[in-house]
């Protein structure tokens, strides 16, 4: 197997190269192009596929990895593509990342993050089976998903793209999109709020455990299997529709849009 069936992607003509670290329970990482993974494993180290002159730099100081990127061009003029894993052992908790990536995606499962602030300028920001406490998550233009996770506090937000979260517990989050939908499926919801400026809202299969607000601008909101004890639905330039059976133990769910409908079913 070559490093590029183990990084899983195909990459035949670039290099490999595997890092052993000293440990560490902080991540500040600045990228120009590359995908990135943190993952688990059974050791601190780092492993890059791509061009040598494209490896990051990096160091571990005060309980700290810093690893940074500059940007190089290649004949063309245009970056290659690499590919970078950060692995951590599993008995690891980090206390704090933080992560920019200019030009690629960021791709985070199984961790468990007390403070995490990640932002993908252009490419996907993925987060899977992992527990963070605050977090701030942001895309300028790609998708934002989160799935399987508990998080406690903070915001998800995307620029242009679409924002998705499954199967995930979110306390007091803030989820917001500019130009993009929002869906939600099979979560619980422990207060926060969601915000859209052009796309569509939908909730599915979700548990409430207190109110709820949905505030869109020019789009549909749509909430399917909801344990609601009251409606509040508002629409300036369309249609209002409220045709699931109320609960009486459940919470209430205000949506509100500028030009659009609200069903709840």
């Amino acid at each position: 197997m070559n490093f590029g069936d183990l990084l899983g992607i195909k990459c035949k003509t670039y290099h490999k190269k595997v890092f052993k670290l000293n440990s560490f329970s902080k991540i500040i990482g600045k990228f120009a192009k590359i995908t990135l993974f943190i993952e688990r494993g059974n050791d601190y180290q780092l492993v890059f596929a791509g061009n040598e002159n494209l490896l990051p730099t990096f160091k571990v100081q005060d309980d700290t990895l810093y690893i940074r990127q500059t940007p190089h061009l290649n004949r063309q003029g245009i970056l290659a593509n690499q590919v970078l894993k950060i692995i951590i052992p599993a008995s690891c908790e980090l206390q704090e990342c933080e992560l920019f990536n200019k030009l690629g995606d960021i791709d985070l499962n199984k961790l468990n993050i007390e403070k995490l602030h990640a932002m993908c300028q252009e490419g996907q920001l993925k987060v899977y089976n992992s527990r963070i406490g605050k977090t701030e998550l942001k895309t300028n233009c790609g998708d934002l998903i989160v799935h399987s996770c508990t998080i406690n506090g903070g915001s998800l937000s995307a620029y242009e793209g679409e924002l998705k979260v499954l199967c995930s517990d979110l306390n007091e989050i803030k989820l917001d999109v500019t130009e993009g939908n929002i869906i939600m499926t099979d979560n619980t919801l422990r207060g926060g709020s969601s915000s859209l400026y052009e796309g569509n809202f939908t909730l599915t299969n979700v548990i409430l455990k207190s109110d709820y607000i949905v505030n869109n601008n020019e789009g549909n909101n749509t909430a399917w299997n909801i344990n609601v004890k009251r409606a509040d639905l508002e629409s300036t330039n369309g249609t209002s529709s409220m045709k699931a059976k109320l609960n009486p133990t459940g919470f209430v769910l205000r949506m509100v849009t500028l030009d659009g409908d609200n069903l709840v079913k």
